[in-house]
């Protein structure tokens, strides 16, 4: 029981985080000054980080060989670091 809750700990982490970003685009939504324009700052901001984390990934994924099924290219030191250090601030990103 304890692996499973372990493993699921990101998911149960994630699910309290979410309704945050919700509240907060509906707090700059109801604000007295600019509460639209501050709405849609943010809604461009959050979408803009979104697409710019899926072409790192993108870009740090295919250079890597991870597409590749037959496992024959090894990764390099450098991009298993990479890509830990990507998923570290994808986790702290809160996605």
């Amino acid at each position: 029981m304890e692996t499973v809750l372990i493993s699921l700990s990101p998911y149960i982490i994630g699910s309290t985080l979410v309704p945050v970003q919700i509240i907060l685009a509906i707090l700059l939504l109801q604000s007295p000054r600019q509460g639209l324009a501050k709405g849609i700052a943010y809604v461009t901001g959050m979408t803009m980080i979104r697409l710019s984390q899926g072409l790192v990934f993108g870009q740090v994924f295919a250079s890597s060989g991870a597409a590749e099924v037959d496992g024959s290219s090894g990764q390099s030191l450098v991009v298993t670091t990479l890509i830990t250090v990507l998923g570290i601030l994808l986790i702290n990103c809160r996605l």
